[in-house]
């Protein structure tokens, strides 16, 4: 009679192992004295108001980089780049939820909003020139010289700062757990949050 009832009890408890794994969202929990996602995120915003950009960079998977490449003939890049850090703003909407070796973060970014930039500086521009000559008291500007085209557009920028139209943008921030590190990972949704939109692609 014992060995009947060793091998019901067997079946049973094998029936029961798949009845408790049926519909369920098998998880695993992973053991590391790493900074949570939540310090990493804080750290990685903290650094880019700082535009301390290799810094950014470290908390960033697969070797990514923030740091934006300044392929204009004028150099205006650096220039429009300051401009949406210095006005960006990072808020945390909730803990990181954690999942074996991946995590995932509610947050806003709040930015000069790109679309409203260049339709401002679209509107504006025979204006923002006219201005521009008067204060800095010259008669024409060289559209081919590659300085009175980085002036005019850093004059540009201190006009718009004081109107500039915001952007806030609510989306979910990706780690991956890599050698005892959360990593974020960089996508086109973050780089677009961080610059006011995807306008100036549309073009």
């Amino acid at each position: 009679m014992l060995k009947p009832i060793i091998r019901k009890a067997a079946a049973l408890a094998a029936f029961l192992a798949i009845l408790m794994c049926c519909g369920c969202d098998f998880k695993t929990t992973v053991i590391t004295n790493a900074d949570s996602p939540d310090t990493v995120a804080e750290s990685f915003f903290s650094a880019l108001k700082q535009k301390n950009y290799e810094k950014c960079d470290s908390f960033l998977a697969e070797s990514a980089t923030i740091k934006v490449t300044d392929n204009t003939e004028c150099g205006f890049a650096g220039i429009l780049v300051d401009f949406y850090l210095d006005n960006l703003t990072y808020e945390s909407l909730g803990e990181a939820e954690i999942s074996s070796v991946t995590a995932v973060k509610k947050i806003r970014i709040t930015t000069p909003d790109e679309a409203a930039f260049l339709e401002w500086f679209k509107s504006n521009k025979t204006a923002i020139e006219k201005r521009y000559l008067k204060e800095h008291e010259q008669v024409s500007i060289d559209h081919q010289n590659t300085e009175d085209i980085r002036n005019i557009m850093s004059f540009s920028m201190e006009l718009y700062r004081e109107k500039a139209q915001m952007k806030s943008t609510e989306l979910e921030l990706t780690f991956v757990l890599d050698n005892n590190r959360w990593l974020i990972n960089g996508t086109t949704e973050l780089v677009h949050a961080i610059y006011g939109g995807d306008a100036y692609e549309k073009q």
